[in-house]
């Protein structure tokens, strides 16, 4: 039996503590993969351009990502898959999250973050998130794009309490469809 995919996780496997990795001893074994045709698949919770930025453009268009935790699969710079919520749904969950907690504190696309201007954890996000636009509101997040993932920080609101509103929130969502 050979090895077809090896699929690994970025932070602290693949990569230091540091965020570093030994760059010519992957040359090396990536292209013997090569030579075998394994695929790479780099899995992780950071977003896919900051995925890009930790390896050699080269190799690029070989290389499968599914950043944002599996929510945004890209290869060669072609989306092949994306698992996220629709605009008027997530700005209407922001909303009610924003009404009850205070703050959103970043939002990924797959393609690109956005956090509200002067955040208290822009210079967290940035790390996590290659390219990180700072807007005054949410709705100034283009049109056709997704939410694939968001970072919240929980005040006066239970997790339940979220979960409820969004499983009421997402059955009506289902029902309609049925209309």
């Amino acid at each position: 039996m050979s090895i077809k995919l090896i699929a690994i996780d970025m932070d602290e496997t693949f990569l230091r503590t540091d965020k570093s990795y030994d760059r010519e001893r992957f040359k090396e074994i990536y292209a013997e993969l090569k030579k075998r045709d394994v695929i790479w698949l780099v899995a992780s919770g950071n977003s896919y351009h900051q995925l890009v930025e930790q390896f050699d453009e080269t190799i690029l268009p070989d290389l499968y990502f599914a950043g944002d935790n599996g929510s945004f699969i890209v290869r060669d710079e072609e989306v092949l898959e994306t698992c996220g919520m629709e605009r008027d749904l997530y700005l209407e969950i922001i909303d009610f999250i924003q009404e009850k907690l205070g703050e959103c504190y970043f939002i990924s696309t797959g393609s690109e973050s956005y956090i509200r201007k002067n955040s208290p954890i822009y210079d967290e996000a940035k790390i996590y998130n290659g390219i990180l636009y700072e807007i005054d509101d949410y709705r100034e997040i283009p049109e056709e794009k997704k939410l694939i993932k968001s970072r919240f920080i929980m005040k006066r609101m239970t997790v339940w309490q979220i979960i409820n509103y969004l499983q009421i929130k997402s059955t009506n969502v289902f029902l309609k469809s049925f209309r």
